[in-house]
């Protein structure tokens, strides 16, 4: 939040390039990608040498580079991205070297406040993680579903502690993986594990674990749920209590367990992407109470909006209000804010974004490949070859939006009482 306050929320429109187009003395630039603030924005660009380098608004890094990617910004305006160096690769940001090189870097990720920036990482064969450029002790045969804490740079990954060799499902369903923590492995071995989840504090991991062939659970902090289960979805903490949901299926059907005891009995078809509020009052998902009509679920009770699909449930930072995508299978995108939907059809929406005062809803669309910035369910008079997601002022009076008006990016800060 005060990091928001420092950006200019003065209302109005300012032109940050000119234009985007591929500077004299380059071959081309790859898709832009555009800072949280709007004061900057950056492509991965081949000179004519055939060496890379990022463009950062007119200008462009220092760093020659055999190879650059994975362009991208941290929540606070960092610019990061993987550079490759005498055939290694090294985390950079903001053209500084994060660490030593390795054969292998790849899935960056920043924590809440961009304080800490991971990455997975290979070297000799060997698989782990690096948090700002420290790798872990100890890497493994095998390491996937990268995460990062919320805060205080924790690292964690599903990681292979047994060899296996092809075909040798004996030994698989025996169990071979496990989950690191900072590169330090839990005692217990899985079937198969995923989506580690740390709490906000980073104090606590959770998993999906597969147990045997037939039996999933949750595990906490290396401990399993005497719980078990025909499928589980990815847990999340209550940030109230400390407690532990997950949506599990039982007998056919699907509800939300808490601690391995059921807190929604399993009457829906589907259900997963659970959220909390900060109190813990407030539990969502999206579930299907019936086969194929998808919608939010709040305390266990389905919205009456339903779609064959919904996705990117967001909610207000009190965890009262809540908001998703509906759409027919990927065509006819529609916004739904506490379960009425707004006006309008869309090619393509993106997650609803939350004023901090959680009064008002911002969501990009695009229709016929030009996009604009919807508020509480009113447009802008105004489309734009392309739109990055708005965010709101501290105070919620004003939106930003960072978008390409023809070749130029521009930055523009509007009252969201314009959109009244």
């Amino acid at each position: 939040m005060t990091k928001l306050k420092q950006w200019d929320w003065t209302p109005g429109e300012r032109t940050i390039v000119p234009s985007l187009a591929c500077p004299a003395g380059f071959m081309w630039q790859e898709e832009a990608v555009a800072s949280p603030d709007g004061e900057t924005v950056a492509a991965v660009a081949r000179r004519e040498d055939e060496t890379f380098t990022v463009r950062v608004n007119n200008e462009h890094w220092e760093g020659e580079y055999e190879k650059f990617w994975h362009l991208g910004f941290g929540p606070d305006n960092r610019l990061a991205g993987l550079a490759q160096v005498d055939g290694e690769w090294l985390l950079t940001v903001n053209d500084e070297a994060l660490g030593e090189s390795h054969a292998f870097l790849w899935t960056i990720l920043f924590d809440e406040d961009g304080t800490n920036v991971a990455c997975a990482s290979q070297q000799d064969g060997s698989y782990g993680m690096l948090t700002n450029g420290e790798p872990w002790p100890e890497l493994f045969d095998n390491a996937n579903n990268f995460a990062l804490s919320p805060t205080n740079g924790k690292t964690a990954a599903v990681v292979q502690i047994k060899p296996l060799g092809q075909a040798d499902t004996e030994t698989f369903f025996k169990g071979v993986f496990s989950v690191a923590v900072n590169g330090q492995v839990w005692d217990s071995i899985f079937v198969n594990a995923w989506t580690p989840v740390f709490s906000h504090d980073a104090s606590h991991v959770a998993v999906q674990a597969r147990i045997n062939t037939y039996e999933y659970t949750i595990t906490v902090d290396d401990k399993p749920w005497t719980q078990r289960f025909q499928y589980v979805w990815d847990p999340a903490f209550d940030p109230a209590t400390g407690d532990v949901l997950a949506p599990v299926r039982l007998q056919g059907k699907w509800g939300l367990a808490r601690n391995g005891s059921m807190d929604w009995n399993p009457t829906l078809v589907q259900c997963w992407d659970v959220k909390i509020g900060p109190d813990g009052k407030n539990i969502w998902a999206i579930g299907a109470p019936e086969y194929g009509k998808f919608t939010a679920i709040q305390n266990g009770r389905p919205w009456n909006t339903k779609f064959p699909v919904a996705v990117d449930l967001r909610l207000s930072p009190d965890g009262t209000r809540a908001a998703c995508l509906g759409n027919n299978n990927n065509t006819d995108f529609v916004v739904v804010v506490d379960d009425k939907p707004w006006p309008g059809t869309w090619g393509m929406a993106w997650a609803p974004v939350f004023s901090p005062d959680g009064r008002h809803v911002a969501v990009t669309v695009r229709k016929n490949g030009q996009y604009t910035v919807l508020v509480d369910g009113k447009g802008m008079n105004r489309t734009f070859r392309r739109c990055w997601p708005p965010a709101f002022s501290s105070d919620g009076a004003h939106i930003l939006i960072r978008a390409l008006d023809g070749n130029a990016f521009k930055r523009i800060v509007l009252p969201v009482k314009q959109f009244s």
